[in-house]
């Protein structure tokens, strides 16, 4: 009687330890399977933030041109619009410094331009 009840305790634990194993198998498994669905949904936000990254990149490039083209293009005016200036002051200077024989009644609408472009007295 004793080793029937040895054979059926050691039954009884080997069963108990099996159904254990596999629960624990089965939990296991499930974390495993919920595990790669995180990795899965996370591996897709980095490619939507990689993608992001990338689309924001090429358009700060295409911005920087924009803004570089347009920083040469006032530069250009700017140098243009002081050239103009210098010219002008130049010929300001040649028209209120010519020689009294040289000077002489002006048209009045050229007066009103000379007025308008140069500026000063008559």
């Amino acid at each position: 009687m004793n080793l029937l009840n040895f054979k059926l305790i050691g039954s009884v634990i080997v069963v108990a330890a099996l159904t254990l194993s596999w629960v624990h198998y089965t939990a296991l498994k499930a974390d495993l399977e919920n595990t790669r669905t995180e990795l899965a949904v996370a591996n897709l936000a980095v490619e939507t933030a990689i993608h992001a990254a990338k689309v924001t990149a090429e358009t700060l490039e295409k911005v920087q041109a924009e803004h570089q083209k347009t920083v040469g293009i006032l530069e250009d005016v700017q140098f243009s619009l002081a050239t103009m200036q210098s010219k002008n002051r130049q010929l300001e200077a040649e028209i209120i410094s010519v020689a009294p024989e040289k000077d002489g009644p002006v048209a009045p609408v050229l007066e009103d331009l000379r007025q308008v472009r140069f500026g000063g007295a008559q």
